[in-house]
C-alpha cells in the first residue's frame, strides 16, 4: 500500500496524542518526500503537535505555511496555534 494523506494524517494525529512534535514535523518530511501533498487536517495536526511539544514559534510557521500554500484557516487550526501562543507564555 502507498500512503496517502489520510494515513499520514493519522499518524501525524497520532503523534500529537503522544506528545511527539518532532516525529509529527519527521512525518510531514516523509509526506512531501513521497509526493502527498498536506492538506488542512495535516496542517491542523502539525501546529497542535507543536503546541503540545511547547514548540510555539514552530507551531506559529505551520500556520503561516498554511497560508502561503494558498489555503484559508478556519477556527481550528487557529484555536490551535492560541494554545501554543499560551503555553509559551506560560
Amino acid at each position: 500500500l502507498t500512503p496517502d494523506v489520510i494515513s499520514f494524517n493519522a499518524v501525524i494525529s497520532a503523534c500529537d496524542k503522544c506528545g511527539q512534535w518532532l516525529e509529527a514535523m519527521a512525518q510531514l518530511r516523509g509526506m512531501r518526500s513521497q509526493g502527498v501533498a498536506p492538506d488542512e487536517v495535516t496542517y491542523t495536526s502539525l501546529i497542535s503537535a507543536c503546541a503540545t511539544g511547547g514548540q510555539w514559534p514552530l507551531a506559529m510557521s505551520q500556520l503561516q505555511e498554511m497560508r502561503r500554500q494558498r489555503m484559508v484557516p478556519n477556527e481550528i487550526p487557529y484555536n490551535a496555534a492560541m494554545s501554543a501562543l499560551e503555553a509559551g507564555a506560560q
